[in-house]
């Protein structure tokens, strides 16, 4: 027969076992009663737009030709002034390009030309013989990529692009009568960090 000491003892530790899980349970049933809470908070309207930046000269885009110079003569200076705006959320540094300079001997045949061509001398292009300035600063050679800066330009600033073609005293040569010079002056802009 069972004393009855070992059947509270037994009893005790089966209670004890039930009272540890019954615990072990309540805690593992309030973990995963604690993943189900949920809270959100939503931000609405949130947006991202790209800058402007969208240079401008004389108004437009696609600006056409700035300085027509029908009949050069050696040593003059010949200028046009060109008012840039830019239209940005910032500011720029603003510089001119000479791009895509082309020479031609011009509809004009010169009689001077083919004698010094026979005679084995070089004819050298217009272009050798003009000089460019920007805004009264120095002059350069026109050349394929030549690149002038003007400076800083602000968002709904207009900048009054002064520039100046002197064509050299050397051009007096009859070698350049009646000769043609074309080229594109792109202006360009770099976004300057706000």
């Amino acid at each position: 027969m069972i004393n009855a000491i070992d059947f509270f003892k037994t009893r005790f530790r089966n209670r004890k076992k039930v009272l540890i899980l019954s615990i072990i349970m309540v805690l593992v049933c309030l973990g995963i009663a604690g993943t189900y809470f949920f809270d959100s908070d939503v931000s609405r309207g949130n947006k991202i737009k790209m800058s402007v930046f969208d240079l401008k000269v004389n108004g437009v885009d696609d600006q056409g030709a700035i300085i027509r110079v029908p009949f050069a003569v050696a040593g003059n200076s010949f200028t046009t002034t060109v008012p840039v705006t830019l239209n940005a959320s910032g500011r720029g540094k603003l510089y001119l390009k000479f791009l895509n300079i082309q020479n031609d001997q011009g509809e004009q045949t010169e009689p001077e030309i083919e004698a010094e061509n026979t005679a084995g001398k070089e004819i050298y292009d217009l272009n050798e013989q003009i000089y460019v300035s920007i805004n009264g600063g120095s002059r350069s050679t026109l050349k394929e990529g030549l690149s002038k800066a003007v400076g800083e330009i602000k968002s709904g600033e207009t900048t009054i692009v002064v520039i100046t073609f002197d064509v050299k005293t050397s051009a007096a040569s009859n070698v350049y009568q009646g000769d043609v010079c074309s080229f594109d002056v792109a202006f360009c802009c770099d976004q300057i960090d706000p």
